[in-house]
């Protein structure tokens, strides 16, 4: 309720023009899982930026809805950001979508995000997913994490690994 108030303050001062305002009243609206008045707020603003197609993006997919996200993803005329490509790589994950994962992946590493710690550890994750028996998808997670210093979740990568009954193959 209280966030239509808000809303309701931010229109009545004509504020909905700033891109700062409309990205924060477009996100708090994802957040409280208002995924549809979110969107209409988006479809609204007199201008978008990097943060309200993240704001949008990422908040189709908390909300569960996947495939508006990665239909939203492919409608962005400005380049995507680590957190936006996270973000559909996330929803490729929930979808078991491998094959939109990769070329998600692939443009990412494109785009200069080879080195990222949050899109590499979104595509591990996603190949965690996939039932096939194998150990790269820990390994690799294991070794993301430990690039980043990241010690306990290096530590958990490789419980599940053991866990799993799997083994690193050699090499």
């Amino acid at each position: 309720m209280k966030a239509f108030c808000l809303h309701g303050a931010v229109l009545k001062k004509g504020s909905q023009s700033h891109v700062i305002i409309s990205n924060q009243v477009l996100n708090m609206y994802a957040k409280c899982v208002h995924v549809s008045i979110a969107r209409e707020v988006f479809d609204e603003m007199f201008e978008r930026n990097i943060v309200s197609w993240s704001a949008m993006i990422s908040g189709y997919d908390q909300c569960g809805e996947h495939w508006m996200a990665l239909h939203l993803f492919s409608q962005m005329k400005l380049l995507p950001n680590e957190y936006i490509f996270a973000s559909a790589l996330s929803a490729c994950a929930s979808l078991k979508a491998l094959m939109q994962g990769k070329q998600i992946h692939a443009r990412s590493l494109t785009s200069g995000l080879h080195g990222n710690m949050v899109t590499g550890e979104g595509m591990a994750k996603q190949l965690l997913e996939v039932p096939v028996v194998t150990t790269s998808s820990h390994v690799l997670l294991s070794n993301l994490y430990a690039s980043d210093g990241m010690w306990s979740n290096v530590t958990n990568a490789r419980k599940m690994l053991k866990g799993g009954g799997l083994r690193k193959e050699p090499g």
